[in-house]
């Protein structure tokens, strides 16, 4: 799962082997490694969330040849002041999984990296819709007495548009993005995996 969506934001994103990329939430590593792979040439900065993914991250780059390497800071401001590398630059592309888990924070998301793109750079990421997720409801036989009061409180619960995490989906989180002046691409995958349910 984690693969297909990495080769899907790196495929949208048309990186160019001398791109400056910044990739937001870099910790887990599954897109500051692919970045600085299909842009050789180019200059990649992993912004990681917390000291202890950036640590981690760094021992894994510290097998790399030196230019190879990416940059990886947890605070793009600070090391832009206490660095000699171009971590300022404005960045031809900007990655992140998962940048935030409601409409309004991902549209904050997008809004403070406004200022980090060079003038014609992108801004790819995926995010996934929680009112589109698997519910539990549906992995009980349907002789199951819970199976009806399941369904009706998985409705009540996805279907209240009011409540930031579920009242929203790709088509209004691209209405909302245009509004905010982007020029927004945006794509539904359905990605399926097993998964291991017990009765608990």
């Amino acid at each position: 799962t984690l693969l297909a969506i990495r080769n899907a934001i790196a495929e949208r994103a048309n990186i160019r082997r001398h791109d400056r990329i910044l990739v937001h939430g870099a910790d887990d590593g599954l897109l500051v490694w692919e970045a600085g792979r299909r842009a050789p040439e180019g200059f990649t900065v992993g912004l990681c969330r917390s000291e202890r993914g950036k640590a981690v991250l760094d021992q894994y780059a510290a097998t790399l040849d030196e230019l190879d390497r990416p940059c990886l800071v947890t605070s793009l401001d600070a090391a832009a002041s206490a660095s000699t590398s171009p971590i300022d630059i404005p960045f031809d592309c900007i990655l992140a999984r998962d940048p935030a888990s409601t409409e309004d924070a991902i549209a904050e998301f997008a809004r403070s990296m406004i200022g980090k793109t060079a003038p014609e750079g992108r801004i790819v990421f995926s995010c996934r819709i929680p009112a589109l997720g698997m519910r539990l409801s549906r992995i009980l036989d349907d002789g199951d007495p819970v199976k009806r009061e399941a369904e009706a409180a998985e409705e009540t619960l996805y279907g209240d548009k009011t409540t930031p995490l579920f009242g929203w989906d790709a088509s209004t989180l691209e209405a909302k993005l245009a509004d905010e002046g982007f020029l927004v691409l945006t794509e539904t995958m359905k990605i399926s995996e097993p998964r291991r349910v017990t009765n608990a």
